[in-house]
């Protein structure tokens, strides 16, 4: 593809960037932290009424449904990538081109993704070792969960025409009240005395209600869109494809390093150790999502700024967000580390603790120097269309992992599973995007790396090491109070340290800045 001349307005642009890049995160980051608290409260209930074997089945049928999002092959992806370019370029033409060529191949998908759910429906307990009370509660959940996933293959393209145009603020609103509706239902499901087909339901409704809003909303932003097969094209297909191929081997990676332990764990292991190993990745997670959503923001600058050739700018925003992101993660990461077992004591139950809370330090390390620390150099590969450098290693990751936790499973157990997790997370994630990030920039690679985490990872020694001094003498987490004084306390020390060691100069104002405007407040 030809790139375009930059217009004259692109100074202004980029000087706007930075404000516009943090209302996009800000944004994000609300959705991610209703869906922390919902987790935080969900979570635990979930195992109190119906038991760790149920909380297993429960997400193993999740991770085992997740895998029909390969067959997206990439479509997602390059509907957020091309219309996100074409609306740089003032092209609502090829807009609507790009949207309706990937809802035609997505209607395809749905049926083929509904197929698959009635026969894993039927033979997918054969794999797993589910006790047969719960056999036929768990056909029925892969089948009502593939249900919403058939139709997330058509609406998730009109979710990333949303997002590609940078109306971060709507799909976050969206994606609150489908949480709320979600956690709200489960909760009343539980307590009226229901079980999980009630609790599948619920999730069936709430998601099918952000589908249709995220519709609705796109019918407000961009009323030029049009809606017809007509406007479908073989040449848009092929080019969606081509820049789709590499993200559907990525996917694919993806789906495998994040699923392959649960299944692994449910095909070795008794169901319950599903759950063990679950909910530790799930709190890591929670806070990771706040790098993921940011990841969606990058994506979408950086297709912008590729749109009119600013590489420059490309490589800054490259160093500032994953040293950011990893700042933002550390103080979770430590936090668990130290009060994990004390947290998962007092949040769920001791004997469950005993057995989840070990794998949390193992965890914390390779999300947050090989997950949290470089999620953003992947996206910023998205952008650029450069992603194919990054999508076949990460397949190499996956079956790397995949073979050594099939070896290791039976003989170490889940503990075994996290360290392998970590060790290829840290390998891959951490150093070799980092390397295709910098090959395709130009920029010095040690320098990049000493810029992303030197300051977050020195900050972070020093606050490990003050948590650690507080736990052993102060606050040992016998109770509430104690476990969220201490993990208040570990994020504060880390903070206000990164807020000067981590944060550029330039960015310090910024926050304040988003909050005058959006109040209306002026300087003083």
């Amino acid at each position: 593809m030809n790139r375009p001349t930059a217009p004259a307005s692109i100074p202004e642009k980029t000087a706007q960037l930075p404000e516009r890049f943090f209302g996009g995160v800000i944004w994000s980051w609300l959705g991610v932290a209703v869906s922390i608290l919902s987790g935080l409260l969900l979570s635990p209930y979930i195992i109190r009424k119906i038991g760790d074997e149920a909380y297993g089945v429960w997400s193993l049928a999740f991770a085992l449904v997740d895998y029909y999002w390969l067959m997206d092959l990439g479509f997602r992806s390059a509907t957020f990538k091309y219309t996100a370019h074409y609306r740089a370029i003032d092209r609502p033409d090829k807009v609507n081109e790009v949207l309706n060529t990937g809802l035609l191949y997505s209607c395809f998908v749905a049926a083929v993704t509904l197929a698959a759910s009635i026969y894993a429906s039927r033979y997918a307990d054969l794999f797993f070792r589910i006790s047969p009370p719960f056999r036929p509660v768990f056909a029925l959940l892969i089948l009502m969960v593939g249900m919403s996933w058939s139709a997330g293959s058509m609406f998730t393209l009109i979710t990333a025409c949303v997002e590609s145009f940078q109306r971060f603020d709507m799909t976050s609103s969206i994606w609150i009240a489908t949480i709320t509706v979600r956690t709200v239902g489960c909760f009343i499901v539980l307590a009226t005395g229901h079980d999980l087909i009630w609790m599948g339901s619920v999730v069936l409704a709430s998601q099918f209600l952000g589908y249709a809003l995220n519709f609705w909303t796109l019918r407000r932003i961009a009323p030029e869109i049009r809606f017809s097969p007509r406007l479908a094209r073989l040449a848009t297909f092929r080019q969606m494809f081509r820049y789709g191929i590499h993200t559907f081997v990525a996917t694919i990676a993806n789906q495998s390093l994040e699923q392959t332990a649960p299944i692994m764990i449910g095909h070795f292991l008794p169901t319950a150790f599903v759950g063990y190993y679950a909910l530790p990745r799930k709190l890591l997670h929670y806070s990771v999502d706040l790098v993921a959503r940011t990841g969606i923001v990058t994506t979408a600058h950086s297709a912008e700024m590729a749109a009119h050739d600013d590489y420059d700018a490309i490589g800054r925003l490259s160093v500032y967000v994953n040293r950011y992101s990893l700042a933002l993660f550390a103080p979770v990461a430590i936090g668990l580390a130290v009060y994990g077992h004390a947290l998962l004591r007092v949040w769920v139950r001791p004997q469950f603790a005993d057995y989840a809370a070990p794998l949390l330090p193992v965890l914390a390390i390779g999300m947050a120097l090989g997950v949290a620390a470089q999620f953003n150099s992947g996206s910023v590969l998205y952008g650029l269309g450069k992603h194919q450098g990054w999508a076949y290693p990460l397949l190499g990751e996956a079956i790397v992992r995949g073979i050594a936790m099939w070896l290791l499973i039976p003989r170490y157990g889940i503990m075994g599973a996290a360290v392998i997790n970590t060790a290829t997370a840290l390998a891959n994630r951490g150093l070799l995007v980092a390397w295709v990030l910098c090959r395709n920039l130009k920029i010095n690679f040690w320098k990049y790396l000493f810029d992303v985490y030197g300051g977050p990872v020195g900050v972070g020694i020093l606050t490990l090491a003050a948590s650690s001094a507080l736990k052993a003498h102060w606050l040992p987490g016998r109770d509430w109070q104690q476990v969220i004084a201490g993990l208040c306390l570990t994020a504060l020390i880390y903070y206000a340290a990164a807020y000067y060691v981590c944060l550029s100069r330039k960015h310090r104002a910024i926050p304040l800045q988003f909050v005058r405007k959006k109040f209306y407040l002026k300087a003083a």
